[in-house]
């Protein structure tokens, strides 16, 4: 049994290492004579660990009928792969001249705690903001408070605390806000509804009256999910007696390809709003696609008049791809045997590298099985390819096809 065991890993363990980055995306602007038309174009570098290091903003000239220079950002990571500084600057005419920069901070399991903002101010960094996180029991943000420099001291400007009902799952925000002279009081709260998957499918805004002492609603997001949670469409709404639609935004895939084999520079800005990971927050990661890779993001605005949604703009994504396929088995730090297989798949390291996760596709981009376990049983699938990405500690992503027999 050994000799045959071994005969399949040297046979069927040929890995193909993918990785797909996303080079540039276009946002451009619908006018209804000419359809779309350029408006700017952000570009992206990366390391030899495929960490993000550049993000280049251009702004279309019309007279030129060219890109031009706009702002940029730098970025720097840890060992670990943590982002820790970010440094941006804007173009002012005839070079880069620098504006900010950002540190962040992180605990010992790899959570932000912690983000500082300097403002240049041509000789030295002055302090200008920082944001401070609080994580409970279950490795989940449940507090931020946000702090803004007044030349000699911080003072807390705003904090935020979420509650979660029994299953752990995130069911509100409540923000206070607050100023150099006065303190914290509240100021809304935002309620989130979630679908049979843990997904959040609508989050809704309300408003603190000081007056009445009762919230009242302000603004709503819906989001429509396909089986595997991509963000197929989403509605902003404003309230006004009622809810009344304002943008809708629609994404375009290309399901042949999945997210876990490629790499997104999407930066979040709003960063304190990660704690929605486990959950996605559409609202900041709308440019973020869930598991397969997104083509185009279509903005729609609503037209009171005929109560329908017309062409506002557009961002179309533009990726490169590298592939390399390792063939000595001796150098290969994957292992995966039997391939074909009647029943289980043995999945090992053979590195000092462990499996964070496992997760098998069928030919249409849907989960069929999502573990940690390095052995899969596949006996009651129906025979077929399907797909299987293997994700290290490293955070590296490796994409193998199985044949199920």
């Amino acid at each position: 049994m050994k000799k045959i065991i071994t005969f399949f890993t040297i046979l069927f363990t040929i890995l193909t290492f993918s990785q797909v980055n996303l080079d540039y995306q276009l946002h451009e602007f619908y006018e209804d004579v000419s359809g779309y038309e350029n408006t700017f174009k952000t570009q992206y570098q990366y390391d030899e660990n495929n960490h993000l290091i550049l993000l280049e903003h251009l702004s279309w000239d019309d007279y030129d009928s060219v890109y031009v220079n706009d702002s940029k950002s730098l970025y720097s990571y840890d060992e670990n792969g943590n982002k820790i500084e970010s440094l941006l600057y804007y173009w002012n005419g005839m070079e880069y001249a620098l504006e900010e920069k950002e540190i962040f901070t992180y605990n010992t399991n790899n959570n932000l705690i912690q983000k500082e903002v300097f403002f240049w101010n041509g000789a030295e960094y002055e302090p200008d903001n920082k944001t401070v996180f609080n994580y409970n029991l279950n490795n989940k943000l449940s507090e931020y408070t946000s702090l803004s420099w007044d030349g000699t001291a911080f003072f807390i400007e705003g904090k935020s605390t979420a509650t979660f009902n029994a299953e752990g799952i995130l069911e509100s925000f409540i923000n206070e806000v607050g100023s150099e002279v006065t303190p914290l009081k509240l100021h809304s709260k935002e309620v989130f509804t979630h679908n049979s998957n843990a997904k959040i499918v609508e989050r809704v805004l309300y408003l603190w009256d000081d007056i009445d002492e009762i919230y009242l609603p302000d603004n709503k997001k819906t989001y429509n999910l396909d089986s595997n949670n991509n963000l197929i469409s989403s509605i902003e709404y404003e309230y006004d007696e009622e809810f009344i639609p304002l943008y809708k935004y629609e994404y375009v895939y290309d399901f042949t390809q999945l997210q876990n084999s490629f790499i997104h520079p999407f930066d979040v800005s709003n960063i304190e709003f990660s704690y929605l990971s486990d959950n996605l927050d559409f609202t900041y990661l709308q440019d973020s696609p869930f598991y397969n890779k997104v083509l185009e993001k279509i903005i729609l605005e609503y037209d009171d008049y005929d109560e329908i949604f017309i062409n506002e703009s557009r961002y179309v994504y533009h990726y490169n791809e590298t592939t390399s396929s390792i063939k000595d088995i001796n150098t290969n730090s994957i292992s995966i045997y039997p391939n074909p297989t009647k029943d289980k798949i043995y999945i090992k390291t053979n590195d000092n590298t462990s499996i964070n996760k496992l997760t098998l596709y069928d030919n249409t981009g849907r989960i069929i099985i999502n573990t940690t376990l390095n052995v899969m049983h596949l006996k009651l699938l129906d025979s077929g390819i399907y797909t299987l990405i293997i994700v290290n500690n490293n955070g590296n992503s490796f994409n193998k096809k199985i044949i199920k027999q």
